[in-house]
């Protein structure tokens, strides 16, 4: 329990593969073979890091434990900008570009067809027709 906060502010800020290999270890469970972020794994991290870890009955530490009086919000973001945080940014950069990617795409999805079926547009002529078959073409209106 003691040392735990010292262990936290290690994983967090320091970038060797090996450090990062263990966070995103003790940040993501693999649930049926898939990865799933933990977020409050993530925050007890971050208070754990920050000096303030959950009390438990026992010498073992709840990984999943958040405490009472943790860090606010501002707190939190501001230890996360600062060098105390390098690794913990540097992986939660890649999930938001992940994140960003796949709402990209799902917004892309979901709206191709109402942008190809407007009647202001039609699909671009450099598509091949195979792709733009089941596409509606656009009532031009004078």
């Amino acid at each position: 329990m003691e040392c735990y906060p010292f262990v936290a502010r290690k994983l967090l800020s320091e970038d060797r593969p090996e450090i990062q290999k263990a966070l995103v270890e003790l940040l993501y469970t693999n649930p049926q073979g898939g990865n799933l972020f933990e977020g409050p794994r993530l925050r007890s991290l971050v208070n754990s890091a920050m000096g303030t870890v959950a009390k438990t009955d026992g010498v073992f530490v709840d990984l999943d434990a958040i405490p009472e009086e943790g860090a606010t919000l501002a707190e939190a973001l501001k230890f996360l900008a600062s060098e105390k945080a390098v690794s913990l940014r540097t992986l939660l950069e890649r999930e938001a570009e992940t994140a960003v990617d796949l709402l990209t795409r799902q917004g892309i999805r979901k709206n191709a067809s109402v942008l190809f079926t407007s009647s202001l547009l039609n699909p671009p002529s450099f598509l091949p027709s195979e792709l733009t078959s089941f596409l509606p073409k656009a009532q031009v209106c004078y």
